[in-house]
């Protein structure tokens, strides 16, 4: 749902601007969409999008940049 859009906090004062520029291309989401904070909502949701699997999402690596990334693990 992320993968090539534009993550917006929906508190962001052009939040709305954005999203009726280009409906398809942003995604209002109810935190700051910054690398550590992506990272812990994948893992906070992890368990509800795994369930009825044998899987257990316990480390997520995001990559803001090449030089620049964030690990959190549980």
């Amino acid at each position: 749902n992320w993968d090539h859009k534009f993550l917006l906090w929906n508190e962001d004062a052009a939040a709305n601007i954005m999203l009726n520029t280009d409906p398809d291309g942003v995604v209002l989401l109810n935190f700051n969409p910054t690398a550590e904070n992506l990272a812990g909502y994948l893992l906070l949701i992890s368990d509800d999008l795994l369930q009825n699997t044998n899987c257990k999402l316990v480390s997520v690596t995001i990559e803001e940049t090449r030089k620049c990334s964030v690990t959190i693990t549980i």
